[in-house]
């Protein structure tokens, strides 16, 4: 997979996998798909939410439906520590992979993953962020409006979740400053990435179906678990 991406990408990329310390078999379980495909990641420590300050929280506090949630507080404010790392650190990448330890193939494959990629990259408008998984979408099939387009890829215009994502490091940026603007404060991550889509920061493609899913059952986003 490391060689495929840079030859895909054509630029210097990183994949990041944000993960619990303390969640070690998911941990195994993502670096074990990791192996088994070839990517080369690093952990990025998640925020966790058994350690969210009141003040924090307070200053933090992200909604889901109709009620402030500290499992997505700490989802977010980890998601927005990793892209200030990346823009402040990582100044030579030019692309970078970003997943969550529950990721993983469930009805895939990485041929799967290598044909969509392949196809984003043929498209006649480059895109900004790649949503390897969702579990909502909605969007224009480019196939059906043309057939030069490589099939089963839509042009995102409302999607969620954020467990498998690939970055422009452009994208990254405007993803750190729309976490900065006071009407996004208490939007979880996949809502700033619809802020992204509706505000027309770039384009967002998506397979038909998704690639890379979220293959525990388990969220530790949810404030009825640990």
């Amino acid at each position: 997979m490391d060689s495929f991406l840079t030859q895909v990408l054509k630029s210097p990329w990183k994949a990041y996998c944000i993960s619990l310390p303390r969640c070690s078999e998911r941990r195994e379980s993502f670096s074990n798909w990791a192996k088994e495909i070839g990517l080369t990641f690093t952990f990025w420590d998640a925020f966790d939410k058994q350690y969210l300050t009141p003040e924090q929280f307070d200053s933090k506090k992200v909604m889901v439906g109709d009620q402030f949630s500290k499992g997505a507080t700490a989802c977010r404010i980890s998601h927005e520590s990793l892209w200030q790392h990346i823009v402040t650190n990582d100044g030579q990448l030019k692309t970078v992979l970003l997943f969550e330890d529950d990721a993983g193939f469930r009805s895939k494959t990485l041929g799967e993953l290598k044909d969509f990629l392949q196809g984003a990259q043929r498209l006649s408008k480059p895109w900004s962020i790649l949503q390897l998984g969702f579990g909502t979408m909605t969007g224009a099939d480019l196939h059906i409006m043309s057939s030069r387009n490589p099939p089963n890829i839509f042009q995102v215009d409302f999607c969620d979740q954020t467990h498998a994502m690939v970055y422009t490091k452009e994208a990254v940026q405007k993803m750190l400053a729309l976490s900065q603007v006071d009407k996004y404060k208490t939007r979880p991550s996949d809502g700033l990435l619809l802020a992204f889509i509706q505000k027309r920061l770039g384009i967002v493609y998506a397979p038909r179906s998704s690639i890379v899913e979220q293959v525990d059952s388990i969220s530790f986003i949810s404030d009825s678990t640990l």
